[in-house]
């Protein structure tokens, strides 16, 4: 019987424009009715699409998919980084780190974007598995700029002097690091997920742990301006507030029906977003003593004319698109590239990365990323928030990282050998002949 006559098993469908991560191939051994492998590769403007495939032709289509995985280029470096999935940004307005789904860590200068130097090992790369097909290490600055800290590197911690390069320390974590936060005194830093663990920034010593709910685990968090406590998203939709004080937990709230994967502040420190599943953002207000925190009602969608509430009235607006994602439709706001088409993002837990959240610096824009084609897990997507104008722009992305530059001029995002870097008004791709100043 033809390979193709037989009953077709479950593969992955790996949907992406620009990049294809080629994992099915560890499905090929003991699988000799694999029929089904569809996928969308863009390079250079090229495409190619492929689906019920013998094992001959889908073997020969995973060569093919690695020889296109040359178009891309890491620039100011002969040998090409791995695909890029997280990124941080230094104090110094110039200068970003990555990390790569082989646990690769490297410094780029932004303007122009330029390889620096590779902090981990040459040559050592760290195969990922399926479910760390779109993650890579998390990854901060002190925010100081002096330290850069990666976690979960080959099970480690490790942090560098971030003017030399030196390697300062490199201790033992535990597996299933999300997320990385630094504390505003610089004293220690806070690693996510599972638990929830404090480290002495300049020993790399583990300090405690903070005592979460019982049964769930930690997924991400972010730090207020005020400085005062650690915001935490927990894997059953919750979100805690912990006191940097006296690390205590101070009070949780439902905010999502899946996990947190996702938390920013806005400039202001009064305002924040989360997101969880798929794709389902929240805006959320908190009192100056954070005695209060309150989702933005939709029924208080009013813009003022007047050019000093513009701006707190237009994050209302976002509420209300934000609420209007769950019928797909951007109320009000033009679009660009893929249109979500996702049956339920907000229950539904993603299955490779988690979509972020990101306010610009100058507090203008918010970027949220989404996971939302019904054609595979692995398509993800911009959305490009202009709170001030209420405009909604989307674009296809890698993976679900986004972040600003310090300028709030570059929104970026993860790339297949180096971040993506885009101008935040335009949403235009940055060349690396621009002149971003």
């Amino acid at each position: 019987m033809d390979v193709n006559d037989r009953k077709p098993t479950v593969a992955p469908k790996l949907y992406m424009s620009g990049y294809v991560f080629v994992v099915a191939a560890q499905h090929i051994i003991n699988e000799t009715d694999l029929t089904i492998f569809s996928f969308k590769i863009l390079c250079k403007e090229g495409r190619m699409n492929t689906s019920k495939k013998s094992i001959g032709s889908f073997i020969f289509q995973l060569i093919v998919l690695s020889l296109f995985l040359g178009c891309a280029s890491t620039p100011g470096r002969d040998e090409a980084l791995d695909p890029v999935m997280a990124f941080a940004l230094s104090e110094n307005n110039n200068q970003m780190a990555v990390s790569t789904v082989s646990q690769e860590i490297a410094l780029f200068d932004i303007y122009p974007l330029r390889f620096r130097s590779l902090l981990t090992i040459e040559g050592k790369r760290i195969k990922p598995k399926l479910d760390q097909l779109f993650r890579s290490p998390p990854l901060a600055f002190s925010n100081n700029g002096q330290f850069l800290i990666a976690a979960g590197i080959n099970g480690q911690v490790m942090a560098w002097d971030s003017r030399s390069g030196n390697l300062k320390f490199s201790n033992s974590i535990e597996t299933g690091t999300l997320d990385l936060v630094v504390t505003p005194d610089d004293g220690e830093f806070i690693t996510i997920g599972p638990n929830i663990a404090l480290w002495h920034i300049n020993t790399g010593k583990l300090i405690g742990t903070l005592k979460l709910p019982p049964g769930v685990t930690a997924t991400t968090a972010s730090i207020p301006k005020q400085g005062k406590a650690i915001f935490v998203g927990f894997s059953n939709g919750e979100i805690g507030v912990y006191s940097l004080t006296d690390r205590n937990l101070v009070r949780t709230f439902k905010a999502h029906q899946s996990a947190v994967t996702g938390l920013a502040f806005a400039p202001d420190g009064k305002t924040f977003a989360s997101s969880a599943g798929l794709y389902d953002p929240r805006i959320w207000n908190i009192d100056a003593n954070m005695d209060s925190i309150t989702s933005i009602p939709n029924s208080d969608l009013t813009v003022s004319a007047a050019h000093e509430t513009r701006k707190t009235e237009a994050v209302k607006m976002l509420a209300l698109i934000l609420a209007n994602v769950g019928s797909f439709h951007l109320v009000g706001a033009p679009t660009q590239g893929f249109l979500p088409v996702s049956a339920d993002p907000k229950s539904q837990n993603a299955q490779y990365c988690g979509p972020k959240v990101a306010f610009s610096p100058n507090g203008r824009y918010l970027a949220s990323t989404g996971n939302m084609s019904l054609l595979s897990t692995g398509e993800f997507q911009l959305f490009l928030t202009d709170l001030i104008n209420n405009q909604t722009k989307t674009f296809s992305i890698y993976g679900c990282s986004v972040g600003f530059s310090k300028d709030s001029k570059i929104v970026i995002t993860g790339g297949l050998r180096s971040p993506t870097l885009r101008y935040t008004e335009s949403g235009k791709k940055v060349s690396t002949d621009d002149d971003v100043n």
